[in-house]
């Protein structure tokens, strides 16, 4: 009874192998758009919060002026004791 237990389980593990395989990169490819989507969120916000986006210039540009003005912000900000 042990021996035709432990054949099956080891035939199940086999079998269940690349299921695991496939979800671990599954998982890291999730990992990898929650990062992407983090630092998307943060240009956003910092576009938001220091810039005056226009519904048609596109990020990059938009994100040139508030740059600048933030630097120099945080430079007043540091300066300033």
């Amino acid at each position: 009874m042990y021996q035709i237990r432990s054949r099956q389980i080891a035939r199940l593990e086999k079998r269940a192998r690349p299921y695991f395989k496939e979800k671990a990169g599954m998982a890291q490819r999730w990992q990898n758009i929650r990062h992407g989507a983090v630092a998307h969120a943060t240009v956003l916000g910092f576009l938001l919060r220091y810039g005056d986006p226009g519904i048609t210039q596109p990020l990059s540009e938009a994100c040139e002026s508030p740059s600048q003005r933030a630097g120099s912000y945080i430079e007043k900000q540091c300066h300033r004791g």
